[in-house]
């Protein structure tokens, strides 16, 4: 299985110790010599240096999603912004006679990222679904919709009352976690569930 690593990484060093200065052991002073327990000495706390601001190929674009192999070299990214629930800057890949959608592999907020070879798997938190592509970024599909679990608004019985499945299985409240095993997808979600999928989406 090839390593794939989806990487939003943000590195601060140099944080100076703002709890004053360390304590060596009691053990390790000269008998007979007292230990100073008064509180610790001021120390200056230089503020962490700004943030570089232009783009970069570790952190990518907002709403895109950046594949890089395992030494963290830039691959590729895709994506861009669209929010479905007011066609916001949604585009339809293929066109109106293709098979795709309005939508299809761009994302409006980004919560989450898992790839086991060869998919990866999109939380899109605020179109409250998951996005599955190749390893080179083409879309394969899509599946969830919204649902508030706590006042029933957007939920759908899947299967109707005489099937066994329950309201809102299959559903999203800004999905913000997922991970991805050898055959299953699991996503967690503000209705405090987790939900476990195949790979093509079918609630388990």
């Amino acid at each position: 299985m090839s390593l794939v690593a989806i990487s939003f990484l943000i590195t601060i060093s140099n944080i100076p110790n703002i709890h004053g200065p360390v304590v060596e052991d009691q053990d390790d002073e000269e008998e007979g010599e007292p230990v100073d327990l008064g509180p610790p000495a001021q120390t200056e706390i230089n503020p962490p240096p700004a943030l570089d601001s232009r783009p970069s190929p570790v952190l990518p674009r907002s709403s895109n999603a950046s594949v890089a192999n395992g030494s963290a070299v830039f691959i590729r990214e895709w994506g861009g912004s669209c929010l479905l629930s007011s066609n916001t800057n949604c585009i339809d890949p293929d066109g109106s006679t293709g098979n795709l959608s309005a939508g299809d592999g761009q994302f409006w907020g980004i919560w989450g990222v898992a790839a086991n070879s060869p998919y990866v798997f999109v939380a899109d938190v605020l179109n409250n679904r998951i996005q599955k592509f190749d390893l080179n970024g083409s879309f394969i599909k899509a599946w969830g919709s919204f649902c508030d679990l706590s006042t029933g608004q957007g939920c759908l019985d899947p299967d109707g009352p005489a099937g066994n499945l329950s309201l809102g299985d299959g559903q999203f409240n800004s999905p913000s976690g997922v991970a991805a095993d050898s055959g299953y997808v699991f996503v967690v979600d503000h209705n405090n569930q987790t939900q476990k999928f195949d790979y093509e989406g079918n609630f388990v």
